[in-house]
């Protein structure tokens, strides 16, 4: 897509953002996204807390858009009918565009409020989404481009036979351009089954690796924002020659084993066992495999030897974090 069609979005999105209050302002993230295989589909998916609010797209030159699906008013009546409103077809595209940045603060509020309560409501054996709530707090926090951090273009990119890493990113390494495909865990439900790290690393050795970094080019483009500490358009760079490593991300790491926290963070224990895990796996395989370690989602992803580390160090390090 042209720089013409990013700013016309990007100017879509700051009158949203205007309208949203600061209490909520931590967990959302428009995402550059291409939004069908053909990538003619080309613009933003607004996400909160996890949940995906909104596609905010150009498809043949017309702008447009798509709303969350009814799922969500299961936590809210009342977003329904704001939701009513958005899918109304009638009307040229201008003025269904117009009826989206008309949605008010208030409203707005409803929406997030109700997303809010799907990623974090407890009750009985209701799925929580801790882990997508924070990721996207993750994305937010961690836009700008420099040495010593790690930059997200993405979230939730989903592949052709349905896997994905939880973000992806993009760090310079002095002259060095790196993509990082990074999954994420923050609870203990997230760390058996299929669901572990070690399934994961499997996942993302096979599929991620060899994944063509055009389209990564696109979205750092519209990740490019003025104003603001998000790099600027001159930072673009030839992708195309990038290297790629797989990175483990882990926050919210307990020193105690804590039974009724265990739906909201991690013990020590868990993720040794998951890391060895993958060292296990790894063999003696080159991928350029790293663990990066944050207290919380408010955290920057720093790349410094104290948050990101080699399988073999991160295994020391957390052997020595249970002695004390």
């Amino acid at each position: 897509m042209n720089k013409e069609q990013i700013t016309k979005l990007q100017d879509v999105i700051k009158t949203i953002n205007a309208k949203i209050l600061e209490a909520h302002s931590k967990y959302i993230f428009w995402c550059p996204k291409d939004m069908d295989r053909e990538h003619k589909k080309q613009g933003y998916t607004f996400y909160a807390y996890g949940g995906r609010v909104l596609d905010l797209y150009f498809l043949n030159g017309v702008m447009n858009y798509s709303v969350w699906k009814k799922d969500y008013k299961n936590y809210s009546e009342e977003i329904n009918k704001i939701r009513e409103v958005l899918i109304n077809n009638s009307g040229t595209a201008n003025e269904r565009i117009a009826r989206l940045t008309s949605i008010s603060t208030e409203d707005w509020e409803k929406v997030l409020t109700a997303f809010e309560n799907w990623a974090s409501f407890i009750e009985d054996d209701k799925k929580t989404h801790f882990e997508r709530m924070r990721e996207t707090a993750i994305a937010n926090n961690n836009q700008a481009f420099t040495n010593g951090n790690i930059k997200i273009i993405e979230i939730e990119s989903r592949n052709a036979i349905g896997k994905k890493p939880d973000l992806i990113g993009v760090r310079r390494e002095k002259d060095n351009i790196i993509l990082s495909y990074i999954e994420y865990k923050c609870t203990t439900a997230a760390m058996t089954g299929t669901q572990s790290p070690v399934e994961h690393y499997k996942d993302m050795r096979k599929h991620y690796k060899d994944r063509t970094p055009a389209i990564f080019e696109s979205y750092f483009e519209r990740s490019c924002w003025e104003n603001n500490d998000h790099a600027k358009p001159y930072d673009a760079f030839d992708l195309k020659k990038a290297t790629k490593e797989i990175v483990f991300l882990f926050s919210h790491i307990s020193d105690e084993n804590n039974e009724s926290n265990k739906s909201q963070e991690l013990t020590v224990q868990d993720v040794l066992t998951g890391i060895k895990a993958i060292k296990t796996e790894m063999g003696r395989s080159n991928d350029d495999v790293k663990i990066m370690f944050i207290k919380d989602e408010c955290e920057r992803l720093k790349t410094d030897n104290k948050h990101m580390m080699t399988v073999q160090d991160a295994i020391k390090w957390l052997e020595a974090k249970k002695v004390r």
